[in-house]
Parts: C-alpha cells; sequence; structure tokens
C-alpha cells in the first residue's frame, strides 16, 4: 500500500529537522560533541530551545544520532550507485573507495567530527550506534570484506587476514580523505583516491 504524501505540518517539522541538523553540526564541529550545548544549536538554528526538544526529544545524543544515521545513508546510497555492476573484486574495491571518498565531500563536517570523535577506537563508525544503524553501517564494510575474500580467492589479492586488511583499508581511506579535508589545496579529491588506491592495492594485490 502506498504512503499517503506528507502534510504540509510534516514537511515543515522535516524542513525544521534539517535545519536544526545543519545548525548542530556546526556547533559540533567547533566544540566537539561534549562540549557543544543546546542553547548554542538552537541559537545556530534560530529556534527556541524548546523547538529543538519537541522535533529531537532526546537532546543532543538524539541529534548526534541523526547526523550518523545521515551518514550511513549517504554511504549505503553511494555504494549502490557505485557497486552497481562491479564483478571484479579489485574493481569492487576501487568502487568502494570512491564511494568512501564521495561521502567524504558530501558530509565533510560530519567525517571530521566523527573521526575526531572516534580516533582513539580506530576509526570505527559504527561504536555508539544502537543495533539497527550499527549493523546498516556494518553491512556497508560488508561490500569490502567480501570483496577481499573474492579477490584472495581468486588469488588476485595476497592470503592477508581479513580483519587486518579491513583495518588497513579503513586506515589508509580514513587518513588520506582525513588530510583532504583539512588541507584540499594539497590535492583534489580525485588526486587522493587515486593515492588511496595506490598505497592500499599495492600492499594488498598479489605479484604478478
Amino acid at each position: 500500500m502506498e504512503q499517503p504524501p506528507p502534510t504540509r505540518r510534516q514537511r515543515e517539522q522535516e524542513r525544521h529537522r534539517r535545519e536544526i541538523l545543519e545548525a548542530a553540526v556546526t556547533v559540533f564541529a567547533a566544540k566537539g560533541f561534549h562540549e557543544a550545548g543546546m542553547q548554542e544549536m538552537a541559537q545556530q538554528a534560530q529556534f527556541g530551545v524548546g523547538t529543538l526538544y519537541r522535533l529531537f526529544p532526546g537532546g543532543k545524543d538524539e541529534i548526534y544520532l541523526a547526523l550518523k544515521q545521515r551518514v550511513v545513508e549517504a554511504f549505503e546510497h553511494q555504494l549502490r550507485e557505485v557497486l552497481a555492476g562491479l564483478g571484479d573484486p579489485v574493481e569492487q574495491l576501487r568502487g568502494y573507495i570512491r564511494a568512501s571518498a564521495r561521502v567524504y565531500a558530501s558530509h565533510p563536517r560530519e567525517m571530521s567530527l566523527y573521526l575526531r570523535e572516534t580516533a582513539g577506537a580506530g576509526f570505527d563508525l559504527s561504536l555508539g550506534l544502537p543495533p539497527d544503524l550499527a549493523a546498516r553501517y556494518q553491512a556497508c564494510s560488508g561490500w569490502a570484506r567480501q570483496a577481499l575474500e573474492q579477490g584472495m580467492a581468486s588469488g588476485r589479492l595476497r592470503p592477508l587476514e581479513i580483519q587486518a586488511a579491513l583495518l588497513f583499508l579503513r586506515a589508509v581511506i580514513n587518513g588520506f580523505l582525513m588530510r583532504w579535508l583539512q588541507a584540499p589545496q594539497t590535492a583534489s579529491l580525485e588526486q587522493t583516491v587515486a593515492q588511496v588506491e595506490e598505497v592500499f592495492l599495492h600492499g594488498v594485490l598479489a605479484p604478478a
């Protein structure tokens, strides 16, 4: 059964939610999660604090979670778009890297914030997520795991421990793309993606 179109009130609430999230990520990026306050976010969004709590009853934690959900949804979308029709495992890994770069490019402040907040945990963005959203993020990582497993089984990639290879992939992607976010004048996004591919694939490709 088709869902009825949203009402005018629902459309307005969704617009307000987006405006609050944009304001919140600005405050979070400037002060960090722990130092950011609801009053500051309300001022940035030009809403009353009560409006923020009406749309996000869980306060700062719920707003932060909504920002993470937005990034996970973007990652899911980019992976579906980039990996569609790719059968070769090496090309799938290249596609995974490109999809990651697109998420960084479309959500730069969120990614800077999350990487700063999770640096001590190996940049694992699934930490602190509720089980359903964590499972969706892990499913995104599953694309890379599957490509690595297929590549190793076919002899295209060196026989490595899968978790170590995934950690290597995540470290290279996050390291290079974080540098791009902080100093975009040093290299374009396309050049950065090429650097990620060169470093990672050099480490995992089997000798010809």
